[in-house]
């Protein structure tokens, strides 16, 4: 494909990829990395038929398989971001301030955790069978606000430490009972040690609020997103 400056391909002046009156566009390609042209209107005969570009259109230098200008589209700038302004007196959500929460506390405990031999997540999965046990897989991820598959990681990996054991469920069949070991209780109570040193420091920082009501509204925010999560809508499989 050759463009010629005074061709029917492109208007006088719009389009200029190299000096001289013609211009052989995958040779001017080749020794040009970043060409960009910005034009008004222009056109570009490819396969026999005219495409026409119109407004700021970015030529990114590549080529494309059947040879013609790579990187062209059309690109309508449109503003369409007036009414979505920064608002110096709107404050942000709730919802937005317990995520930051969850992401401040989740790094508090994992510091003091380092050294614990056990994951804040997998602290979790141990404390609620050491208090709550024995009961189900199914009651673990309630309880822990997990997907059950992901619980179901942390109860294989517990079993593999000899850390849990199953026994049947006296009515469900298809379900068992889960308790720690005694080898699960000793590395709980180790770990214990560790989340209590980032339990006492958040605690301190909590003054003059109180603990038992600081307590009380995060069960209710636990609660209400809980309630918010079943009331969104089913996603459609597919």
């Amino acid at each position: 494909m050759r463009v010629s400056a005074a061709g029917e391909a492109l208007t006088a002046g719009e389009l200029w990829l190299a000096t001289g009156a013609s211009v052989d566009v995958q040779a001017a390609v080749a020794r040009t990395s970043q060409a960009t042209v910005a034009t008004d209107r222009y056109r570009v005969r490819r396969s026999g038929a005219d495409a026409m570009v119109r407004n700021r259109t970015r030529y990114d230098g590549s080529v494309a398989s059947d040879g013609t200008l790579g990187g062209m589209a059309r690109r309508d700038v449109v503003d369409d971001t007036a009414a979505w302004r920064q608002d110096p007196d709107r404050q942000t959500s709730l919802l937005f301030d317990v995520f930051v929460l969850g992401q401040r506390t989740r790094a508090l405990v994992a510091e003091a955790m380092r050294d614990a031999g056990m994951r804040p997540d997998e602290y979790a999965a141990y404390s609620v069978v050491f208090e709550a046990g024995p009961l189900t897989q199914t009651d673990l991820a309630e309880r822990l606000g997990m997907a059950i598959t992901t619980v179901a990681d942390h109860v294989r990996t517990m079993v593999e430490r000899r850390h849990l054991r199953r026994r049947p469920h006296p009515t469900d069949q298809r379900a068992a009972l889960l308790a720690l070991t005694p080898e699960g209780i000793r590395a709980h109570r180790r770990a214990a040690r560790s989340f209590e040193v980032a339990a006492r420091a958040m605690s301190d920082q909590l003054s003059p609020l109180k603990e038992g009501a600081a307590r009380e509204v995060l069960q209710r925010l636990t609660a209400s997103a809980e309630r918010a999560l079943g009331s969104m809508p089913a996603r459609r499989a597919g």
